[in-house]
């Protein structure tokens, strides 16, 4: 069996200023006890518009040791038709998962082929697909983030569960993109903004539709690599 990454979160943006005791091992291969979302260590201040980041997380020990998580903001857009009167807006975003450990890490990703539901509405609802393509930072200045053929996959997979699964080597990333995909358009749902996060052991993809409606919803996990 897969041993879960445990990592133990530590910031430099006041952790101990809010009176936190630091439980680090001398051990640093035993990398943490927890893995948590903790929203107070997501820096969410503006950014320079050539990093085109919106969240970042660090997941990590003093020395360094653990991950850190990237989120876009979203590019792209326009409807999609699916079928008979069926069509999506859709904008695309993308995660980077950064390895500082020791170990090569698996990621999972795991996206439904249901569509679902952020706000109570018979009318707005919503789907996530993960393409194949690898996202590299070279690309962040581009259309859709350099992401081609979005319709066509779209078509292609739109009634199949999406997944993926990379391995990250030390000191090494892996970037991917994801679509979210609406039944209205983007702008007139107000989803603008999405992002992969840890929760305790698990990976969570999460949504927000403004800043007090907001989806997690459970999507893969990150693990050390046997």
């Amino acid at each position: 069996m897969k041993k879960y990454i445990i990592i133990l979160i530590l910031t430099t943006l006041g952790l101990y200023s809010c009176g936190q005791s630091n439980n680090t091992s001398s051990d640093v291969k035993e990398l943490v006890n927890t893995i948590v979302l903790d929203e107070n260590l997501i820096k969410t201040e503006e950014f320079s518009p050539e990093s085109y980041i919106h969240t970042e997380a660090d997941y990590r020990d003093s020395t360094g040791k653990g991950i850190i998580i990237q989120n876009s903001y979203p590019r792209g857009g326009g409807l999609i038709h699916i079928a008979n009167e069926l069509q999506y807006g859709h904008a695309v975003f993308w995660s980077r998962v950064i390895n500082k450990t020791d170990e090569p890490l698996e990621l999972t990703l795991n996206f439904p082929a249901d569509s679902f539901s952020i706000i109570p509405s018979p009318t707005i609802h919503f789907k996530l697909l993960v393409p194949p393509d690898t996202m590299t930072l070279d690309k962040v200045s581009t259309f859709s983030f350099g992401l081609d053929g979005v319709q066509s996959f779209v078509k292609s997979n739109f009634y199949q569960p999406s997944q993926l699964k990379r391995t990250i080597p030390p000191n090494e990333d892996a970037m991917f993109y994801v679509i979210l995909l609406s039944h209205l358009s983007t702008a007139d749902t107000g989803i603008g903004r999405t992002g992969l996060f840890l929760k305790e052991q698990n990976l969570y993809y999460k949504l927000s539709v403004n800043p007090t409606i907001s989806k997690l919803l459970p999507c893969g996990q990150l693990t050390i690599k046997n």
